[in-house]
């Protein structure tokens, strides 16, 4: 077969075939159909490639993201850039290989960071719909097959339910519980490795005490903003001092690694990251 079409192809990266040229007509159908009929599947269409990501654009003009747009997003999701520090937690604890469970995954850029640094399994464990869909989208346009994305409430999720994990994943959201010792002791039944990260009370801040089995722990309890994407679905939820929110776990056999300490202008002004283990 001759063609008039001035077909542009490129070989990005091993042995694939990209078209680079948009296809307009029959004529350039039949174009593509007859390269992919001498080449095989290797051959694919710039609009394969591109097309997927604008349902991305299409969620972000619909629903709120931590990123605005597509080039601030698409690093995280491809693996050029970390949500966290999961290039670290990663060297402390290998993921490679691993069952791991994950609460609030948010708009996926923390899954993603999961997924590139080689998680087995990953159960996303979300209440808000808006980013359980932004998550999804996520996990469909670059083929995650390996993710599992639930609706549930993060005090619903234990061992009892969900099963025993190498790691739970708990960054940014366990100061979004309204029953915070009902979630700890949720990721304790779920696993023997714990990553931590989120507000805790600053050293000046004023605290309460709330005592569980016979401990207190200071706690601050404070308003989430209702509605919005990042905030919790209760009403009330509470930041922990660090050195009580470690010791919860601590005293059931936890080898506790703080990896961050550091100020922060949201929530209570500080943020503390921990990886637990036993």
């Amino acid at each position: 077969m001759e063609w008039d079409w001035d077909v542009d192809i490129k070989l990005p990266c091993g042995d694939q075939v990209i078209i680079c040229s948009v296809p307009l007509s029959d004529e350039h159908w039949r174009v593509i159909g007859e390269l992919k009929r001498r080449h095989g599947a290797r051959v694919r269409g710039i609009q394969e490639v591109v097309l997927p990501f604008t349902s991305i654009q299409f969620a972000q003009d619909k629903l709120n993201y931590h990123s605005k747009t597509i080039d601030e997003i698409a690093p995280f999701y491809l693996g050029e850039k970390w949500f966290g520090p999961i290039d670290r937690l990663n060297e402390l604890f290998p993921l490679e290989g691993k069952r791991v469970i994950e609460f609030g995954p948010f708009d996926g850029a923390q899954t993603a960071g999961l997924v590139h640094n080689g998680v087995r399994e990953l159960i996303c464990i979300e209440a808000r719909a808006e980013n359980f869909i932004k998550t999804l989208i996520a996990k469909e346009v670059f083929g995650w097959d390996h993710v599992r994305l639930v609706m549930d409430d993060m005090h619903n999720a234990d061992a009892i339910k969900y099963g025993r994990f190498d790691l739970a994943f708990c960054h940014g959201t366990y100061y979004h519980s309204i029953a915070p010792f009902v979630l700890l002791e949720n990721l304790a039944s779920l696993s023997d490795n714990i990553f931590v990260g989120g507000f805790v009370i600053k050293e000046d801040a004023p605290f309460e005490i709330a005592t569980y089995e016979g401990e207190d722990y200071r706690v601050q309890p404070y308003t989430e903003a209702e509605g919005l994407f990042s905030a919790g679905v209760n009403k009330t939820s509470y930041y922990f001092h660090p050195d009580d929110l470690t010791q919860f776990f601590s005293s059931r056999g936890y080898r506790i690694t703080v990896m961050d300490d550091e100020e922060n202008e949201l929530g209570s002004n500080r943020f503390y990251r921990f990886f637990a283990s036993r």
